[in-house]
């Protein structure tokens, strides 16, 4: 005896029924969707003293620069790409509009503020010939003639600290003639620079140190006594090889380069990512065009340690300069395009306390199951968590019973004065001070689930 199933789902699919039910699942799955959103790190240049350094990149004929950059002020003027040789050779803003200088001096500029504070802009400079084109968010509004070379070697600055950029910069590409040579995501989160053009060469070496010693100073190598140990010379190409060195737990790095194999040696002190006397010296290192052999030499005092080291070809790397962790943050983005970065504010749910957070006056506020409750006349509750010129996206639940409530986002940016409880999301720069303030008047008012993110918008 056959078994005869009534729901569609069971149905001969070329049934009418099945197409039916079909239709309806697909729905269901759409209006259920929940889009996967794409993350990535951005670093945030300070502005002072930190930038970053790339291998010399030398453009004489036709080329295209193009990157996403983010101005905390673009009023204010700021290097994109240079040079640590001159103030020629960069891209740089000024009053919201774009430049680039060549090698011979020449400059041209865009007009009419394209380069808006605050908003990732995507910026493409091309020379075809002596005809250079700038173009900013898709619309080309800086042309001119240039028959000089540009040449590259800094990021965010030139001259090594020149006008550097407090902002952001992101995917970075050059082309030269035609050829993508070097691809700088910056989403590295470390101040080794990848270019991803450059696929990275295999171990040269790779274990625990030899037993064999240097003294400083001098050649001659010992297999007893303490103080230091070095790998064996290892053969490099001829020219500017570019190697990651990660080097574990030494407390000091020194390389040393030979162009004959061991007979001459040359001491590369301190031109590791770290320096001397850094508990970790990964970096990357440029062996002088000369240079046939490289070792490593590592001070590990009167301990011997088994330390594992790695060396590799990476050719076309940069690397962040005098930079910090914190610069390094992950951001998702948003389906209408922008990123949002981590959560800044400590205990804006308020779980079991009102801890990381001040009153104005003292005992206004209450700790009320999970809810910040105002309890007297005129006061606010405030969290520093921001920090003044950068773009947040702050929202919080008000929970209104009487007059109003109002956000804060540093003084002199208030939102909206809202007299309904709900949720309340806004966009705003904080200006004045880094603090986050939730205003009332009225007794019995609470606020709950207290948000702040960077907000990255994208042109």
């Amino acid at each position: 005896m056959s078994i005869t199933l009534n729901s569609p789902k069971y149905a001969d699919t070329r049934s009418l029924a099945y197409q039916m039910h079909k239709k309806q699942q697909d729905r269901k799955a759409r209006k259920n969707f929940t889009p996967e959103l794409f993350e990535r790190f951005f670093r945030r240049n300070e502005g002072t003293t930190d930038y970053a350094t790339i291998p010399t990149v030398t453009l004489s004929g036709d080329f295209v620069i193009e990157f996403d950059a983010l101005a905390v002020d673009a009023g204010v003027a700021g290097v994109l790409v240079g040079s640590g040789a001159n103030t020629n050779n960069n891209i740089f803003i000024s009053s919201r509009d774009i430049s680039i200088r060549d090698n011979n001096g020449t400059t041209i500029s865009t007009s009419g503020d394209v380069f808006p504070s605050q908003v990732l802009n995507h910026v493409r400079v091309q020379k075809v010939g002596s005809a250079l084109d700038i173009t900013v968010n898709g619309v080309t509004s800086g042309s001119g003639t240039s028959t000089g070379s540009f040449i590259v070697d800094q990021l965010y600055t030139r001259l090594s600290g020149l006008l550097s950029l407090s902002g952001i910069l992101a995917n970075l590409r050059i082309y030269d003639n035609g050829t993508l040579i070097r691809d700088y995501p910056l989403d590295d989160n470390t101040d080794i620079l990848r270019n991803r053009v450059a696929t990275v060469g295999a171990e040269i070496v790779h274990g625990v140190l030899d037993n064999t010693f240097i003294n400083i100073g001098s050649t001659t190598l010992s297999a007893s006594g303490t103080g230091s140990k070095t790998t064996d010379w290892i053969d490099v190409s001829v020219g500017n090889d570019f190697l990651i060195l990660p080097n574990g737990t030494s407390t000091r790095s020194v390389w040393q380069y030979t162009t004959d194999g061991g007979s001459t040696v040359f001491y590369g002190a301190g031109n590791l990512s770290g320096g001397s006397g850094s508990a970790s010296a990964n970096g990357l290192i440029t062996p002088p065009a000369n240079a046939t052999h490289i070792r490593i030499y590592f001070r590990i005092g009167s301990t011997d340690l088994a330390t594992d080291i790695s060396i590799r070809q990476a050719d076309g790397y940069g690397t962040v300069i005098n930079g910090t962790a914190d610069q390094w943050a992950l951001y998702q983005q948003q389906v209408a395009g922008e990123y949002l970065g981590p959560e800044l504010v400590v205990n804006g749910g308020f779980d079991t306390d009102l801890s990381g957070w001040t009153q104005s006056a003292a005992d206004t506020w209450v700790w009320d199951n999970g809810v910040a409750r105002h309890t007297g006349a005129g006061s606010n509750i405030r969290s520093d968590s921001l920090t003044v010129g950068i773009a947040y996206r702050v929202s919080a639940l008000l929970d209104i019973t009487t007059g109003t409530m109002q956000i804060y986002a540093g003084l002199g940016s208030p939102q909206g004065l809202e007299n309904v409880a709900g949720v309340y999301t806004y966009d705003a720069v904080a200006t004045t001070d880094g603090i986050i303030y939730i205003t009332t008047g009225a007794d019995s008012n609470g606020v709950d689930n207290v948000s702040a993110k960077e907000v990255l918008s994208v042109a």
